[in-house]
């Protein structure tokens, strides 16, 4: 969260695929980070949903964001209508390119997966993200990033 709020996003927080599917049918979102496993309602399925409820020319782009890095994944959250693809550990750079790539930026038709993002790109500042809880993993890396320490 404190990764994307630094590069000049809003950040909003849900906590599993059902409340992502609530928070994008009732505020609109610029783009949506979907974990790919979550509880309730895992993210292929919140993006499934979100797909069939949203109206054509409103659809939001939605990038996964996963540990699973098996052969296929990529596929089957592309084949549920998410724009993109991240896998974890996250690499900010990576995660900013699929940002930029997805919220209209100039784009040079590299996915993340692909891991040639240009490490000099910044992100779309007008971006407005739902994320599902996974602090633990972002917060670390802003954690790393700048030297701090968390306790608790």
């Amino acid at each position: 969260k404190g990764m994307l709020e630094k590069a000049g996003h809003r950040v909003f927080l849900v906590g599993n695929g059902v409340e992502a599917v609530n928070a994008v049918m009732s505020t609109p979102y610029d783009l949506v980070l979907m974990d790919f496993q979550m509880p309730e309602m895992d993210g292929v399925t919140a993006t499934r949903r979100i797909r069939e409820l949203e109206a054509p020319d409103t659809r939001i782009p939605i990038v996964a964001l996963t540990a699973n890095a098996m052969k296929g994944d990529r596929e089957t959250c592309l084949e549920a209508g998410m724009d993109d693809y991240v896998s974890k550990p996250i690499e900010p750079r990576l995660l900013f390119a699929a940002i930029q790539r997805c919220c209209g930026g100039e784009g040079d038709g590299v996915s993340a997966a692909d891991e040639q993002a240009r490490p000099d790109e910044a992100p779309n500042e007008s971006a407005v993200v739902a994320l599902r809880e996974l602090l633990g993993e972002v917060d670390a890396l802003s954690d790393a990033a700048t030297g701090n320490t968390r306790i608790g």
